[in-house]
């Protein structure tokens, strides 16, 4: 009696697994709408060169950024932040 009864509940289940789905023409585009909001600028001439740095000028800078000392004290932050 038990295995009658799963076979007809598989039976069930496999049957409505193949009922018809009601989805509308739109169904499935989320995706492509996200990026195309997150596109800056959909129309960007090809002629335009890349926005790039040589790697030995972008080396020099990184490095120069690193060596720099911060203006500010770094004590103080957490009681600016904490008095908001």
């Amino acid at each position: 009696m038990l295995s009658k009864k799963l076979v007809l509940l598989a039976t069930v289940i496999c049957l409505t697994a193949c009922a018809e789905m009601n989805l509308r023409e739109d169904h499935g585009k989320s995706v492509a709408q996200n990026a195309d909001v997150q596109t800056v600028n959909k129309v960007t001439p090809a002629r335009e060169p890349a926005h790039t740095l040589d790697g030995q000028k972008a080396e020099n800078i990184m490095e120069r950024y690193r060596q720099e000392e911060a203006e500010s004290s770094t004590s103080n932050l957490v009681n600016e932040i904490s008095d908001d």
